[in-house]
C-alpha cells in the first residue's frame, strides 16, 4: 500500500474531498464512455432499427432503445447522487480560514496531510518519497495561503489555486520570483520560507509544486 493511500485511509479529515475528487472522476469516465457504448450499440443494431423510417408504438420497447435508455438514466441518477453528495460533504471539506501565519501553517499541513512529521513514514516507519515532497511543500504553500488571504480576501482560493497552477505550468524562475514577491508584500518571515524552496534545483521545486497542488484540488473540487 502506498504512503498517499494509506494516508488517506487512516486520516477522516481527507476522506469527504478524496470521495469527492473520486466520484468527478468517475462522472468524467461516463460521460466519456457511454456516447462512445451508445454510438456502438447503434452500428450494432443497425440505424435502420434503431431508427425505423415509420416509428411504430412500440419503438421505445425494443432492445437498442431499451439499453440505450437504461445507460442514460444509469448516467442521470449517477450525476444526481454526486451532485447530492457534493453539497453535503461540503460542511465536511478541508475548510480555508487563514488568518496568521500559524493558521497558514496548520491549513499546508492539514491540506498535505503532514502532522509535525508523523504521516511522513509508511506503516512500517520508513521515510517515503512522497512524504519527503509533501513536508518541503509545507512551508510554501503556508505562504501562499497567507498571502491569498491577505491580498485576495473576497477570493483567496483562486488566487492560491491560479499561482500554484502558472509554477506547475511554467515553473520558470520569473514565475517564482513574481510569487515570492507577492508574499514579500505581507510577510517577511513567510518570504524567506518560500525562497529556501524557490532556491531548489529546477526538479526539486517542480516536485514540490506537484505536491502543492494535488494537495488544493480537493478542496477546490467541493466547491465548483
Amino acid at each position: 500500500m502506498t504512503e498517499i493511500s494509506y494516508r488517506s485511509i487512516n486520516d477522516p479529515s481527507l476522506w469527504p474531498a478524496r470521495a469527492d475528487m473520486r466520484r468527478h472522476q468517475i462522472s468524467q469516465i461516463l460521460h466519456i464512455i457511454t456516447p462512445a457504448a451508445a454510438m456502438c450499440i447503434v452500428l450494432s443494431a443497425g440505424p435502420e432499427t434503431v431508427f425505423p423510417s415509420t416509428a411504430p408504438a412500440h419503438v421505445w420497447m425494443i432492445w437498442p432503445w431499451n439499453v440505450l435508455l437504461a445507460m442514460a438514466i444509469g448516467v442521470i441518477v449517477w450525476d444526481g447522487r454526486a451532485l447530492f453528495l457534493r453539497h453535503r460533504g461540503r460542511r465536511d471539506a478541508l475548510r480555508f480560514s487563514v488568518r496568521s501565519g500559524e493558521e497558514a501553517f496548520r491549513f499546508a499541513e492539514e491540506a498535505l496531510g503532514v502532522n509535525h512529521g508523523s504521516e511522513n513514514s509508511d506503516h512500517r516507519g520508513r521515510t517515503t518519497a512522497t512524504g519527503l515532497w509533501e513536508t518541503c511543500a509545507v512551508a510554501p504553500l503556508a505562504a501562499l495561503a497567507y498571502t491569498a488571504a491577505a491580498s485576495e480576501p473576497a477570493r483567496p482560493l483562486h488566487w492560491l489555486a491560479s499561482t500554484v497552477d502558472q509554477l506547475a505550468a511554467d515553473g520558470s524562475e520569473r514565475s517564482w520570483q513574481r510569487a515570492a514577491e507577492a508574499i514579500s508584500a505581507v510577510s517577511t518571515h513567510l518570504h524567506e520560507a518560500f525562497v529556501s524552496v524557490m532556491n531548489m534545483s529546477q526538479r526539486q521545486r517542480d516536485s514540490v509544486v506537484l505536491v502543492m497542488r494535488d494537495a488544493i484540488t480537493p478542496c477546490l473540487a467541493v466547491r465548483r
